[in-house]
């Protein structure tokens, strides 16, 4: 079981630009993270990304949420 978070513990850096107004439109990359860093959404072929069936949901609930939340 993962141990809970303990900001004495877990101390992160931020890489947030210090003046940086993220509020702002842009593009921004956002990293999803899996249970043990396991390949489960795909693999990489050939320099092609190919989902396997959970990478495949992830895809399509991806490209829901603009219907969701009017600002993403």
């Amino acid at each position: 079981m993962p141990k809970a978070y303990t900001p004495e513990l877990h101390r992160r850096r931020t890489i947030r630009l210090r003046d940086y107004n993220y509020k702002q439109n842009g593009a921004y990359f956002v990293t999803i993270c899996v249970r043990n860093k396991e390949c489960v959404l795909g693999s990489i072929i050939k320099g092609k990304m190919i989902l396997s069936e959970i990478g495949k949901i992830v895809f399509d609930y991806w490209f829901e949420i603009p219907k969701h939340f009017q600002n993403v």
